[in-house]
């Protein structure tokens, strides 16, 4: 199970790294050293792209933040609606199947707990790639830093698809087993 494989047991191989020091501060905060002054809070994707094609072939410390700063952002927005997605389609699957409203109701806010806490994890671990592979570098070829971002967007979408069906199917389970 990859980290951003994680179902509703809550369980994942990097369950004892919550605390890292990797994790995001508050999530208006910017990270490393850079104020909130340089991001843009209502940038649209088509001017990500445009930043990113202003860039020359190498990239700075700054630029790699902040289009790091972006991609996270984007895929928080892509999580959250996901979890949105993934609550309507219990919503639906519990009232084809008749399962009572206060369970369902206690199921969607468990869901919604382990979803949100995962979503700190994969945020702590994109971070912490981050820092990692391109972080500490003052420069970055634009080719290698775009293959990074690549990459930590394929495991945010697979992740995201393996979450869905695990719940769903746990989902489905209990109510087979009447447990719900």
């Amino acid at each position: 199970m990859s980290p951003f494989e994680r179902g509703a047991s809550g369980k994942t191989k990097l369950g004892a790294n919550r605390d890292s020091h990797f994790r995001m501060q508050n999530r208006s905060e910017v990270q490393y050293g850079y104020g909130p002054s340089v991001v843009s809070p209502n940038i649209m994707m088509e001017e990500i792209e445009d930043l990113f094609s202003s860039y020359g072939p190498e990239l700075t410390e700054s630029e790699m933040y902040i289009n790091f700063y972006y991609q996270n952002e984007k895929l928080n927005e892509d999580y959250k609606d996901m979890i949105r997605k993934l609550k309507d389609g219990l919503q639906e699957l519990g009232d084809k199947n008749g399962v009572s409203k206060e369970s369902l109701s206690n199921y969607l806010l468990k869901c919604e707990k382990d979803l949100n806490e995962n979503l700190k994890l994969w945020n702590d671990i994109f971070s912490k790639d981050f820092h990692l592979n391109v972080g500490n570098k003052k420069m970055c070829n634009e080719r290698k830093f775009k293959s990074f971002l690549r990459k930590c967007e394929n495991k945010w979408l697979r992740g995201m698809k393996y979450t869905v069906s695990v719940w769903t199917k746990d989902f489905m389970d209990k109510v087979k087993q009447n447990k719900l």
